[in-house]
């Protein structure tokens, strides 16, 4: 194992690893903070409401209906502005 370790050292692999490492994790931590903004976001959005419904009752098909409800959020005003605003 310590050969192993030593080998990742001086080839600076594990230096490469670690670097990855950290930049999966950030992704993950951006990932899970915009997933909660989201979700308190849109939960009592009547559109999304809505569109829930005739995803649950097969009207609509799930993906393109997410995407067609990020699509509606446009400028300043929009998804991303609404996501990344000041908190209250």
């Amino acid at each position: 194992v310590q050969e192993h370790r030593d080998y990742l050292a001086s080839s600076k692999k594990l230096e490469e690893l670690r670097s990855q490492r950290r930049k999966q994790e950030f992704l993950e931590a951006v990932e899970e903070e915009v997933g909660r903004r989201l979700k308190a976001l849109v939960e009592g959005n009547p559109t999304l409401i809505a569109t829930l419904e005739k995803v649950a009752i097969k009207d609509a098909e799930p993906f393109s209906s997410a995407i067609n409800f990020l699509e509606s959020f446009h400028g300043a005003d929009g998804l991303l502005g609404s996501l990344f605003g000041k908190e209250e």
